[in-house]
């Protein structure tokens, strides 16, 4: 049986860009006025780029709120990188940076947070079992692995007896049920542009200069926008 492909869908800003160079080409075919053409092309092809940057942060934003005002029954339905992804954001929102591993090959951690110097590593179970012994096995290996200082394992269930004396006697922290729900009671309907670190996640997809990402870079002003492919690409804006 022939393997079936899925087509890579194109990126707005391509399909932007592709849309202004064939108006452009049809206005030169119109008028025969080249500078025109070149004009139209690239004020539109910027202010293209311009609204899907700008749609693409609202939609970022939007998400992270979902995640971070979420209640225990949402977490219940949802998958297990979007758990992951909930425990990231509510650790950003205590002043943590860090990231979600790769699928694979994760060596045990789900997550890697990083505060003031030190390194936690997480396991991040949203089961409906209560969490074995595994789970603190693998953690444990996780903290010698990328040399962390703590290890935590967070289930939106409980901990079987063998997994909460194992994690004792390593100096595991385990977050079950209840202290997540504890935890999501006191961040509710908190303001995501005041609490939310989004400085590693929050980020416009492309650069107008380059098409790389933008980042907010702080700097001897201020927070900006930069080009993650600086020094070789310069660009910057405000963040407002």
């Amino acid at each position: 049986m022939s393997k079936i492909t899925k087509k890579k869908k194109d990126h707005p800003i391509d399909i932007a860009t592709s849309l202004m160079a064939l108006i452009s080409l049809m206005l030169y075919l119109n008028t025969k006025n080249i500078v025109l053409a070149i004009i139209t092309f690239l004020l539109g092809t910027a202010i293209s780029i311009f609204v899907v940057v700008k749609i693409s942060l609202k939609k970022k934003k939007k998400d992270y709120q979902k995640l971070l005002n979420s209640g225990i029954d949402d977490l219940d339905t949802m998958s297990g990188l979007d758990f992951e992804k909930f425990i990231l954001v509510h650790f950003q929102n205590q002043g943590y940076k860090g990231e979600v591993t790769k699928a694979t090959n994760d060596y045990g951690a789900d997550l890697i947070l990083n505060k003031d110097g030190s390194k936690i590593v997480v396991q991040a179970k949203r089961w409906k079992d209560k969490v074995g012994i595994t789970a603190i096995q693998e953690i444990v290996g996780a903290i010698n692995y990328y040399g962390a200082s703590k290890g935590m394992v967070i289930t939106n269930s409980y901990f079987t007896s063998n997994a909460q004396n194992l994690a004792k006697a390593n100096n595991i922290e385990l977050w079950d049920r209840d202290m997540l729900i504890g935890i999501m009671s006191k961040n509710q309907g908190k303001n995501l542009a005041e609490k939310l670190k989004y400085e590693t996640e929050v980020q416009a997809e492309y650069c107008p200069m380059c098409k790389s990402k933008l980042l907010i870079r702080k700097g001897k002003r201020g927070s900006f926008w930069g080009c993650s492919n600086f020094p070789k690409c310069r660009f910057t804006k405000d963040l407002n």
